[in-house]
């Protein structure tokens, strides 16, 4: 019980740092020029085929694995009985399904069809700091599930919540302009720093633990292994994601809102998501097909 009264105040508290992105647009700050009303130019830039494209291309490769897991699901509520039953019950692989789609799909189309059709741009760095706050949580949580002690709600949470106080700066800072820049740009720049740091220790103590661990048994060796995907794509994830906060300079095209970083973002984000799944699939039907096979056996000694 307590356990689960924990998972839910995390969660609970990532959802409420997701939304405070929004702030900055319910106190009514806007980034569009009073005198001629019109948007910083580099935002108009994200109605170019090269952003868009990005979009079409991360709702091409997420859409597909919606699908094939609600094909999977629906096929588990048709099996009544049987061993495809029985394997589902035992199964020790988690696949994805709902963060593929509020996290990909929902602001994949937002962004298609409301922000950049009717230049909606004020809305852009709250659902890019709340849709990022979101996904860096789902993987912890992943990882969290596991069940190793490296990758425990403690460990993840230090890596987390830096990231989710940075996002939510960095949101301010992009809509409220010059004025609110200077005292926050370093507490974002430590912010990342500290996150970074809870990252590499972890990782390092993970390798530490895959190395002396001993021998395990084959659920266990395919939940570290199944770990360490996460760990990976996770770590390729946010270097691509937060490693130019500390670069002293760089063109308007590459800012939070630049259409060369959210191009790059949008390929990042689809391409960890897709690899993750892939191969967790991957690894799902290797145990399904482990557990098939010692459940044949157990069948043929019954009938023995």
């Amino acid at each position: 019980m307590w356990k689960l009264k924990t998972f839910n105040l995390i969660e609970t508290t990532f959802l409420l740092g997701a939304l405070l992105n929004f702030l900055p647009q319910l106190f009514g700050y806007s980034l569009l020029d009073p005198e001629t009303n019109l948007y910083p130019s580099y935002l108009y830039d994200l109605s170019d085929i090269k952003y868009t494209s990005s979009i079409i291309a991360s709702l091409a490769s997420s859409i597909p694995i919606v699908i094939e897991l609600l094909l999977d699901t629906l096929n588990g509520w048709f099996e009544q009985k049987g061993i495809a039953s029985e394997r589902r019950k035992d199964m020790s692989v988690f696949i994805p399904f709902r963060e593929v789609i509020f996290l990909l799909i929902i602001p994949d189309l937002l962004f298609l069809c409301w922000v950049l059709p009717y230049k909606k741009f004020d809305f852009m760095s709250g659902l890019v700091g709340a849709r990022d706050i979101l996904f860096i949580y789902s993987f912890l949580a992943y990882l969290g599930r596991m069940k190793n002690p490296i990758w425990t709600w403690h460990s993840t949470l230090l890596i987390a919540s830096p990231f989710m106080v940075t996002n939510i700066l960095l949101s301010f800072q992009t809509q409220i302009g010059p004025d609110y820049s200077s005292a926050v740009s370093i507490m974002i720049v430590v912010l990342t720093s500290f996150g970074f740091l809870s990252l590499i220790v972890t990782i390092v103590r993970w390798l530490h633990y895959l190395r002396h661990c001993g021998s395990l048994d084959k659920s266990e060796e395919m939940q570290n292994n199944l770990c360490s995907v996460y760990a990976l794509f996770y770590t390729i994830f946010l270097f691509g994601d937060w490693i130019l906060v500390f670069s002293p300079v760089y063109p308007e095209s590459w800012s939070p809102l630049g259409v060369d970083f959210l191009t790059f973002y949008t390929y990042l984000m689809a391409g960890c998501t897709l690899m993750t799944t892939v191969i967790t699939n991957r690894f799902s039907r290797m145990d399904a097909n482990e557990t098939k096979v010692i459940l044949n056996c157990h069948y043929l000694l019954n009938d023995l």
